[in-house]
């Protein structure tokens, strides 16, 4: 079993010798190894960069991180579990093409934390809209307007 106290140094630079460099500068920074910090500013923005290449699917650093959150998710304790649940995998609801491509390639244990996130957040980007178009729609029905066309409904918004 993989224990939160486990998670170091070694255990990212192991897996993923290129990002050694990356990992000590936070370590100096922070002054020491705090596991949701360095997990999430180490891997968040690398795998949403990556989630967002058009070969994103034979990336083989993104299959490795994705592998690293299975064998996490599959091995750890309930710390580490919530680290790759809250940390590393919430990060990737913020927007649709992370949501959708980050959902292709989980595993197992980690599709299993992945639908945990569902029961307190919902997907922002689908309620965003929802958001956006319910507002949309109570502009045209106060104004009174008819809309012929995009000109129309971006003049009864902006008025």
């Amino acid at each position: 079993m993989i224990q939160y106290s486990d998670l170091n140094k070694e255990f990212i630079t192991d897996r993923f010798p290129e990002l050694k460099e990356q990992v000590e500068e936070e370590i100096e920074y922070l002054n020491e190894f705090l596991p949701h910090v360095i997990f999430g500013n180490v891997f968040n923005p690398l795998t949403v960069t990556l989630l967002k290449q058009d070969d994103y699917s034979n990336n083989i650093i993104l299959n490795r991180i994705f592998n690293m959150h299975e064998e996490l998710s599959s091995n750890g304790d309930f710390e580490t579990q919530n680290l790759v649940q809250v940390t590393l995998l919430e990060y990737l609801w913020d927007e649709k093409t992370t949501y959708n491509r980050a959902l292709e390639l989980l595993g197992e244990h980690t599709k299993k934390l992945w639908n945990c996130i569902e029961n307190y957040l919902s997907v922002p980007w689908v309620l965003y809209v929802s958001i956006e178009f319910q507002f949309i729609y109570e502009i045209i029905i106060k104004s009174g307007e008819e809309i012929k066309s995009s000109p129309d409904l971006l003049f009864i918004i902006l008025k």
